[in-house]
């Protein structure tokens, strides 16, 4: 196996680089037009079976010569040219003509075209796995960031469900609050009118009671005092005789000023307003008759 390139004539690589699998010459990658990646990814076989520049371009130009994929020195171009002519020469004891020099001027041609095609071929390789480690970078970037963004949402939905929870919660016990709050503004009012009703009521029973009263100021206050004998005897002092049952109580009220020294008020009530009318209808007679001893009737 040869150890230089057909085509730089610089040394081969260890591993990476192709034999021709007609003509068996070997290239090294560059000279090949094949990237190290697409060296990587090629198979085997696809290794085996590849084919030179020069084998798959066995097509003949405007001046009968192959389009090589080397590039010689002049010598040995010259040579190469010589011995397609059936010539064995020394290139340094040759005059070369000018139609020599043409001929090598087109292998140049030829040379610079082909490199030219290999350097864009490389240049297109490179550019190609450059645009597809920084496409899978770019795609890296944005997968991981929308995975940040993914996780900010569902935190964000997760609030925003804990938020609306507590806000249906809260509005939950807010129209509770005012369901009960109208029902007990109803019986607040129920109960004022209840409360009114019987205020009125209890006025008109203590004023039916009161009509039945008679207040008797001044009689004089002893502590085993019986009032009710002393009211009776007072109402037989104006010729009114009331039993047992017209009296139904008498009794002294507290005073207001407890520093007074008059005796406190008796107060007398009897078993209907009749019987309160008679007795000061008899009064009122009682001080007609009497008018130096009248009995204070107020």
């Amino acid at each position: 196996m040869p150890n230089f390139c057909t085509g730089c004539r610089n040394k081969l690589p260890v591993k990476d680089f192709m034999i021709c699998h007609q003509c068996k010459r070997s290239y090294d990658l560059l000279c090949a037009n094949i990237s190290p990646n697409k060296f990587k990814s090629l198979s085997n076989e696809s290794k085996i079976n590849w084919k030179c520049h020069r084998c798959r371009n066995k097509m003949p130009k405007i001046n009968n010569t192959n389009t090589p994929i080397i590039r010689p020195p002049l010598n040995s171009q010259v040579d190469c040219v010589l011995k397609d002519c059936g010539t064995s020469l020394d290139i340094d004891n040759v005059t070369i003509r000018s139609n020599s020099t043409k001929l090598q001027n087109d292998i140049l041609a030829s040379n610079s075209v082909i490199n030219a095609e290999s350097l864009r071929g490389i240049l297109e390789s490179f550019k190609s796995d450059l645009s597809t480690v920084i496409t899978k970078n770019i795609s890296d970037m944005i997968t991981e960031r929308l995975k940040d963004i993914n996780k900010e949402i569902s935190g964000f939905r997760e609030a925003i469900t804990f938020f609306n929870e507590q806000y249906e919660d809260l509005k939950k016990r807010l129209d509770d609050s005012e369901v009960t709050i109208h029902k007990l503004k109803s019986n607040n009012d129920h109960l004022n009118s209840t409360v009114n009703d019987l205020t009125k009521r209890l006025n008109l029973a203590e004023q039916f009671m009161r009509e039945s009263n008679i207040e008797i100021n001044g009689p004089p206050e002893h502590s085993n005092e019986n009032l009710v004998n002393t009211f009776g005897q007072l109402a037989k002092t104006v010729n009114v005789n009331f039993s047992n049952d017209d009296i139904v109580q008498v009794t002294r009220v507290a005073k207001f000023n407890k520093e007074n020294k008059k005796p406190r008020t008796v107060i007398a009530r009897l078993r209907t307003p009749r019987h309160r009318d008679t007795l000061l209808a008899a009064v009122q007679n009682f001080n007609k008759k009497n008018p130096e001893n009248k009995l204070n009737s107020h």
